[in-house]
């Protein structure tokens, strides 16, 4: 909904500039969207990789939302927080936002030049989350997040990384081990 809307402001503000339909319309053709709001990173073996920005609960309840209506057979979502304050700030909203999944794996906090703030953890986090959730949620350290996905997607899944960090390389790289054992040779 938010690239019809977009798509549409496009449109309008193109035809008050004076661009013709069909420019507009070749335009919106070749438009392939924005890097890293919901970018697909791979597809391979029935699993679909997708990466977004989303690091606030408002984008990422949106994110979510989106990502149910791929009817996928499982929602697999990885959530990197940003920031140890904002984390610390918001910590009840973003357990809210985060509802709208199958399984949900939180990894370390991507820190952005902060330091570490007392009791504020990805660990914590994820558990408290589990505790109240009905569906699973875990801790995975970013160094072990690669492997752990690689054995638990499964036919069907779409893996989606939500977070502005670093999370995008691990799965950007996932997408391309995939590619190599699943690929027909």
């Amino acid at each position: 909904m938010h690239n019809v809307a977009n798509a549409l402001a496009a449109v309008c503000l193109a035809e008050h500039l004076g661009v013709s339909f069909d420019q507009m319309a070749s335009g919106l053709k070749h438009f392939g969207g924005v890097e890293r709001r919901f970018e697909i990173l791979g597809e391979e073996g029935g699993i679909r990789i997708i990466d977004d920005y989303a690091h606030h609960p408002t984008e990422i309840a949106a994110t979510l939302q989106t990502a149910q209506l791929i009817k996928a057979q499982r929602l697999v979502t990885v959530f990197q927080p940003h920031r140890y304050s904002r984390l610390e700030a918001l910590w009840k909203e973003f357990k809210e936002a985060l509802q709208n999944t199958d399984y949900l794996i939180v990894t370390d906090i991507y820190a952005a030049s902060e330091d570490p703030r007392a009791g504020v953890d990805a660990e914590r986090f994820a558990a408290e989350l589990a505790a109240t959730a009905d569906f699973p949620v875990e801790y995975v350290s970013r160094k072990r997040l690669k492997k752990h996905l690689a054995k638990l997607a499964r036919e069907g899944d779409l893996l989606l990384s939500l977070g502005a960090g670093d999370l995008r390389q691990t799965m950007i790289e996932l997408a391309g081990s995939y590619k190599e054992t699943l690929s027909p040779s």
